[in-house]
């Protein structure tokens, strides 16, 4: 606890994504792609923390850049 470990990267590379940890899991949403054009994620990419592993789960219907998200109430829903 208390320290930085490196962990596996995300199955795609973004930037400007928001991110927000729920129980032992942590979402990865949105963002644009690294490439020289950018162009704007729907996908969202959950870490479980126990197996250490990347998901990738269900997109968004909109596309989320440089945005906010948090867990309310122990919960965390994006629809």
């Amino acid at each position: 606890m208390n320290k930085w470990d490196s962990m596996p990267s995300l199955h795609f590379a973004r930037y400007g994504f928001s991110a927000v940890k729920a129980a032992d899991d942590i979402y990865v949403l949105g963002g644009k792609t690294s490439s020289s054009a950018g162009q704007y994620v729907t996908s969202v990419e959950r870490f479980n923390i126990r197996t250490n592993a990347w998901t990738t789960i269900e997109s968004m219907e909109i596309e989320h850049y440089k945005g906010g998200a948090a867990v309310v109430s122990g919960c965390f829903d994006f629809d």
